[in-house]
């Protein structure tokens, strides 16, 4: 090879694109790069069914191929040739498979832990400026399946760092003046420096997670390697201690954690029951700091929504709930003997959640690793001979604790899975807001297990488990029915789907004036009348005994306010239906009409009656107002159309009354209407609809100065008239 085709490879090879796209072909070559599961044993010095048997257990994942319909062979990825690196190791330093099974997950965090704390800084450094946001092309990349189930393992720790320090923040910010800021800050380093911490020597704490409250509530939590403030004269450092403001008291900190709180005008007092929540809280931190350090750090960040439905009767769970569960029995800490405080935790929800307080079952839906039960399986019953602790505390809204267990105690669920039994606590979640949503059941294997810093805490991280499942309801419920919004984007409310909506009234009142306007011969018809210009709203919709006419009934519900005050929304909602529903039927029976029936809002119906005479809406007013008089039988847990109704359930609404508004436009006043002026635009129908709608609107507000009041246009005197 010459020099100049020399010159011309190496300045090829020299080029920045030339390099990034070689590069991504050995990454790409690197990451599905196989091997055999003989040649992986050679590796590693294992046997191959050593590596089957790992298989079984749960510690390897290899991939395998699949050629016409069958099953290939085991081929290990580069990953999981990681994974037997970090077990060899392990092995040829006297730990056990067992132990090495029991912990893969948090084995091969440490060490992803380790690595990157160890080339992080390298990394920051070469990141070019502007190129921050960039992805780091020298990393290999991950497969797409590889990644989620990555993203899936590691959700759990972000959402409980942030949650956790989210509820510290809160419970803090309720011991200071509101609307102000209010952060954290997790000292990583063991060490502490000499020197008295001011926001000027904050950042001599070194590596921090840090979680901060703003003024608006919203929560941030983030790992920083130099902990600085930027208007550090605005703020004041205080260590996590009892303190009257702000002067410590009591024992110094157990713990590193600092405080950062706005100084104008602020001093801080913290007792020790606040002191003492907030520190076993962070503790968790600070415990989990190998797990939890990865998902903070450098490296692909993945937002992950994570959603569970607990009502779809399987056993599968989520990733959060289970970790909560462990999470509670750390808290509990250890006996002297080294075993857990607490054995085992389980969180049950209710079932049939359309049912009341009263019938609804509990359900394990997550629970510890050492739980003796089944999940989405073990229940416990209202209808029970001995009603069980989780439904007592469920029914009740109280936490119920036995300190000791006696062998006669009926409320145990299933005292033959769970003995021994010290004592035991039930705590439900959510009872703050009325209803709770689910249930922390802890069994601890002493007596006297509980006590009520214990409870404190627990109620703490209840707040993170109802968040949760809140979340998950609400995500379910907006990724339900989806189609149905492409189908009919109008329809925001099913329950009302099977009625015109006030769009609907809008269109065809527009195309019954338009059809009036241009319809032949109604100009011979008003041959020798003169146009109305009085300019009253009143002149222009008098009607008279002719059926050449719009004209239009209005309801509404008398007293909406107090009824809505007595019975809530949703019974409200139901009535509003029953109504329509009731004025619908009702319509079918006045024949000679061309009808139609639309609902506005609540309990509001207008009805559009075409070649309909004034005497004839009134006599049509009259008969609603009867029809639609007198009680009314509600299922109040009725949320959806198709739902099943419990006869049992069933509410009487006595006495319900509406008021009628009725107006009538003769085709040649409309004719003479659209004559005018004001009214010869391109959108004349519309103008005149809006006065129709006035009207309408004038009659209603009328008739709620009464009870069953029917207000009609009076051609004769000119006005709206109670008939």
């Amino acid at each position: 090879m010459d020099n100049q085709h020399f010159s011309s490879i190496e300045e090829y090879l020299q080029n920045e694109e030339s390099q990034q796209r070689i590069l991504q072909k050995m990454q790409r070559s690197r990451l599905e790069a196989t091997v055999t599961t003989s040649h992986a044993a050679q590796l590693f010095d294992f046997t191959e069914n050593q590596l089957r048997d790992w298989e079984t257990r749960g510690l390897l994942s290899p991939s395998r191929s699949m050629r016409e319909g069958k099953t290939g062979h085991r081929r290990y990825t580069i990953t999981e040739l990681d994974k037997l690196a970090i077990i060899s190791d392990l092995l040829n330093n006297g730990y056990s498979i067992g132990e090495i099974s029991a912990h893969i997950d948090a084995i091969c965090g440490a060490q992803a832990y380790a690595q990157q704390r160890s080339v992080s800084i390298v990394q920051e450094s070469a990141v070019a400026p502007g190129d921050e946001y960039r992805i780091d092309a020298s990393q290999p990349e991950l497969g797409i399946d590889d990644r989620a189930e990555i993203q899936y393992k590691q959700l759990f720790w972000r959402f409980f760092v942030s949650q956790v320090l989210r509820i510290a923040l809160l419970i803090l910010s309720e011991q200071a003046p509101p609307n102000r800021n209010v952060g954290l800050v997790l000292p990583l380093r063991k060490e502490t420096s000499a020197t008295p911490l001011t926001t000027d020597t904050l950042p001599l704490v070194g590596e921090s997670l840090v979680g901060w409250l703003g003024r608006s509530r919203s929560a941030y939590t983030f790992l920083t390697r130099v902990p600085s403030l930027g208007s550090p004269n605005y703020y004041q450092v205080l260590a996590l201690q009892e303190m009257q403001e702000n002067r410590p008291e009591g024992a110094p900190p157990k713990d590193r954690t600092l405080i950062i709180i706005d100084k104008r005008d602020i001093t801080l007092t913290l007792n020790a029951d606040v002191v003492q929540t907030l520190q076993r809280l962070l503790a968790l931190i600070y415990e989990s700091e190998r797990e939890w350090y990865p998902t903070f750090e450098v490296g692909p960040r993945d937002w992950v929504q994570s959603v569970a439905d607990f009502t779809s009767g399987t056993s599968r769970t989520d990733p959060i709930l289970p970790e909560l569960a462990n999470s509670i029995i750390r808290l509990g800490g250890q006996t002297q003997t080294g075993k857990d405080r607490w054995r085992f935790c389980c969180v049950m929800l209710p079932t049939m959640t359309h049912l009341p307080l009263q019938q609804r079952s509990l359900v394990v839906r997550a629970q510890s690793r050492s739980s003796p039960h089944k999940v989405g399986e073990t229940s416990v019953s209202p209808s029970d001979p001995f009603l069980s602790l989780s439904i007592r505390a469920f029914q009740s809204g109280q936490s119920v604790y036995l300190r000791h267990v006696s062998a006669k105690n009926a409320t145990i669920g299933d005292r033959e899975a769970e003995e021994p039994l010290g004592s035991a606590l039930a705590m439900p979640v959510g009872a703050e807001q009325g209803q709770p949503v689910a249930v922390l059941y802890i069994v601890a294997d002493e007596a006297d297990a509980f006590c009520i810093e214990d409870e404190r805490v627990l109620r703490s991280i209840g707040r993170i488990i109802e968040e949760v499942l809140l979340t998950y309801q609400t995500r379910m419920r907006v990724g339900e029915h989806l189609e149905s919004l492409i189908r009919h984007p109008s329809i925001g409310d099913a329950f009302f789907a099977d009625f015109a909506s006030e769009n609907d009234f809008r269109s065809t009142l527009e195309e019954a004036l338009l059809e009036v306007k241009t319809r032949p011969g109604i100009e011979s018809a008003r041959a020798g009348r003169q146009p109305d210009s009085s300019g009253e709203p009143g002149n222009r919709s008098i009607g008279d005994e002719e059926t050449e006419a719009l004209s239009f009934v209005a309801i509404d519900v008398d007293h909406q306010e107090h009824l809505a005050i007595r019975y809530g929304d949703r019974i409200m909602r139901n009535l509003y239906r029953a109504i329509s529903q009731r004025a619908l039927a009702q319509l079918t029976a006045f024949t000679g009409t061309d009808y139609k029936l639309y609902r506005i809002l609540g309990g509001r119906l207008y009805i559009l009656l075409k070649n309909t005479s004034l005497k004839q809406a009134q006599a049509l007013a009259r008969k609603l107002s009867q029809d639609l008089r007198g009680q009314y039988l509600i299922d109040p847990l009725l949320t959806f159309p198709g739902q099943a109704v419990l006869p049992a359930s069933m509410l009487t609404i006595p006495d319900i009354t509406v008021h009628i508004g009725v107006v009538s436009y003769l085709h040649r006043k409309l004719f003479e209407l659209f004559q005018q002026e004001q009214y010869k635009g391109t959108n004349a129908e519309v103008e005149v609809g809006a006065e129709i709608v006035y009207a309408l609107n004038v009659a209603l507000s009328m008739g709620t100065l009464g009870r069953g009041l029917i207000i009609s246009w009076d051609r004769k005197e000119n006005k709206f008239q109670a008939i």
